[in-house]
């Protein structure tokens, strides 16, 4: 959905498509954007008998399973736990991904559902800069123990880097992008109530840490 010209500063809802000429399309989104095309074309022409909708939810973050963290959820381990403590100007639209398993089962109990699709993101418009993410770890978990990153990395530092660094190229073509996505269709429709982001921030923290995939540091504790 959200790949556009990132001056684009109206918000984006369910009738908008990713541009596939759009440099912010990588191949792994670009091939989710024609797969999603292909289906709703089969789905218009063959006319099946089973209902489609499609769920698209932004970045899916919150508490793992395992101690095996994913591409998403690298974001919060990444900023909890840093090799370098840095942040940089960019803003990130998140969701919980237990808001995310709750879309698909709404999706499959209301009718009116059938032949929609919905943009998954928090209600908020889900838009935190890396540095706000930070800040919310770091108030939890910097008093156990924990370098959270705090050092705002300067937009031209980071333009330097991109020269040499695929990483950090990525982030400079989102430097400042604070892109705005409406939930609003997955609120009346699949009649979502999302997690607050703080919530879903911290839960993702600790477990991480409970699960290993952090180290657990001696003054580590959880809230009861």
């Amino acid at each position: 959905v959200g790949a556009h010209d990132k001056s684009r500063t109206k918000a984006f809802t369910e009738d908008d498509w990713s541009l596939l000429e759009s440099p912010a399309l990588k191949p792994y989104p670009k091939a989710k954007t024609l797969a999603e095309k292909a289906a709703w074309d089969f789905f218009k022409k063959e006319k099946p008998s089973f209902t489609f909708s499609v769920i698209n939810p932004c970045v899916v973050v919150g508490p793992v399973a395992s101690a095996n963290v994913g591409s998403s959820t690298q974001l919060i381990a990444s900023t909890l736990n840093p090799k370098l403590p840095f942040t940089v100007n960019s803003y990130f639209r998140l969701v919980d991904v237990r808001d995310v398993v709750q879309a698909h089962i709404n999706a499959a109990k209301f009718k009116e559902a059938s032949g929609k699709r919905f943009i998954i993101t928090q209600s908020d418009g889900g838009e935190k800069s890396h540095a706000e993410i930070a800040d919310t770890l770091r108030n939890e978990f910097g008093p156990m123990g924990y370098n959270v990153a705090h050092i705002r990395l300067p937009d031209v530092v980071v333009w330097l880097f991109s020269f040499c660094i695929s990483k950090a190229a990525d982030a400079y073509f989102f430097l400042g992008n604070r892109q705005k996505l409406d939930n609003s269709l997955s609120r009346d429709i699949l009649k979502l109530e999302y997690t607050p982001i703080e919530k879903t921030l911290l839960d993702a923290g600790h477990s991480m840490i409970q699960y290993g995939a952090i180290p657990k540091k001696e003054g580590y504790r959880k809230a009861v």
